[in-house]
């Protein structure tokens, strides 16, 4: 269980950091994960979940930046439609 505190959007004319500009920061010029991975929300502790785009069922990952292990990319093994339709409301 994890908590989407906010999803990119690819487009936005208000003052907000989009999908492409996350990606640019954190695969791009920080290198965070490898170049397939595309950054889509935001947990409420400021790490990211990103969706592999070369998987055919665009498999869902959340990047752990607090952790020890080298690893910080964790497998939540859903595909992208699968994490949407676990996600309820916050009580």
């Amino acid at each position: 269980h994890t908590v989407v505190n906010e999803t990119l959007p690819l487009i936005s004319g208000e003052d907000r950091d989009t999908a492409v500009d996350t990606y640019r920061l954190l695969v791009l010029e920080r290198q965070i994960v490898e170049k397939r991975f595309f950054p889509f929300a935001i947990d409420p502790g400021g790490d990211y979940f990103f969706v592999d785009c070369e998987t055919s069922d665009s498999r869902v990952y959340f990047y752990c930046s607090d952790t020890i292990d080298h690893n910080k990319l964790l497998d939540l093994g859903l595909s992208l439609k699968q994490f949407w339709d676990c996600l309820q409301p916050e009580d």
